[in-house]
């Protein structure tokens, strides 16, 4: 009987210090969302709780997941992935571990925020047991299939998720022979969403439109309508403060001229006379660039005109000419 319980304690110290892992391994995923070209990397970090039975951190600790051109899925979403492997972990205490898993940042954080959310991974360490139950002395891992966001009740993939911020830029041509480049030209535009106060810099503190002196906005409002008032040659940003970037990418928005029927308007190049630009915002601010260009031509063909001038001068002279004579004609009759 004393033999036996020897035997038991030798297994029992084995079973804590003879370490044989499963091969548990959980991904992570970043996706970003509004995407037009991804050069951006996400850092993350996992970290043990200190209510562990023991504390021991991963070996890698820390792990990055890089975004580029490969990593695009459709022409809006990208996605990378990491898989964490614990099967490396020297446990010697068998119990339920916990590791959370948070994003670090980015290379990019004026354009690529960092998702604040975070979660748990949790691990069951248990005694290996043979097919009669009996200890083998070794320890195993059993990794759940999904964690815990937020330390949540809810269960889920580990899926970090940014909407990259942008901002919008509008610019102000005027062409033609009898088009005006001091004449203010008034915008509206609207913003999907509800969010207030973006940063709205580029225009003239004070503009002259219709004869009424008015005071410009320097702040995106919802919920009203938002006017801006540029002239020949400038430009306006709309969610750029400084070097920070407001605006989320994926955002419809809406830019129309008003009030400019003399003028035929083309937008981006474009060949059709068209007021309005409807657009999506994307991650890179050159893609959310607009730029209008109005164009007011005389109706007289000019070159027409100085070729057939010396024509039309000699006619003159001859109609003049001829009422003349007549007009002596009839005064000598008459006398």
């Amino acid at each position: 009987m004393k033999f036996k319980k020897i035997i038991l304690f030798l297994i029992s110290i084995f079973i804590f210090n003879i370490n044989v892992y499963a091969d548990s391994t959980i991904n992570v995923t970043k996706k970003l969302i509004g995407i037009d070209i991804p050069d951006v990397v996400f850092s993350f970090n996992v970290e043990p709780k200190d209510t562990n039975p023991e504390i021991i951190n991963l070996e890698e600790n820390y792990f990055n997941i890089p975004f580029n051109s490969e990593s695009i899925i459709n022409d809006r979403i990208s996605e990378g992935t990491y898989t964490l492997d614990f099967s490396t972990i020297n446990f010697t205490k068998p119990g339920r571990y916990e590791y959370i898993v948070r994003e670090a940042g980015s290379t990019n954080m004026d354009v690529y925020p960092k998702d604040n959310n975070y979660y748990t991974i949790e691990l069951n360490v248990l005694n290996e047991v043979d097919q009669d139950n009996n200890p083998t002395g070794n320890l195993i891992v059993d990794v759940y299939p999904s964690a815990y966001l937020n330390d949540s009740s809810g269960k889920g993939d580990i899926v970090f998720e940014t909407t990259p911020l942008t901002y919008i830029n509008l610019s102000k041509k005027v062409t033609g022979d009898i088009a005006d480049t001091n004449e203010y030209f008034k915008f509206k535009i609207t913003i999907d969403g509800d969010k207030d106060g973006y940063t709205i810099d580029g225009q003239d503190d004070i503009v002259t439109y219709n004869g009424q002196t008015l005071n410009t906005s320097r702040v995106y409002n919802s919920g009203i309508d938002n006017y801006i008032y540029l002239k020949h040659g400038q430009s306006v940003t709309i969610g750029l403060d400084g070097n920070n970037y407001q605006i989320s990418s994926n955002l419809s928005y809406t830019i129309e001229e008003m009030d400019a029927q003399n003028y035929k308007t083309y937008i981006n190049n474009s060949e059709e006379d068209n007021k309005t630009a409807s657009l999506i915002t994307v991650n890179r601010p050159e893609s959310n660039t607009v730029s209008y260009i109005n164009n007011n031509e005389s109706t007289v063909l000019t070159g027409l005109f100085v070729s057939i001038l010396p024509y039309a001068l000699l006619i003159s002279l001859s109609i003049i000419g001829i009422y003349v004579l007549k007009k002596k004609s009839k005064k000598t009759n008459n006398n």
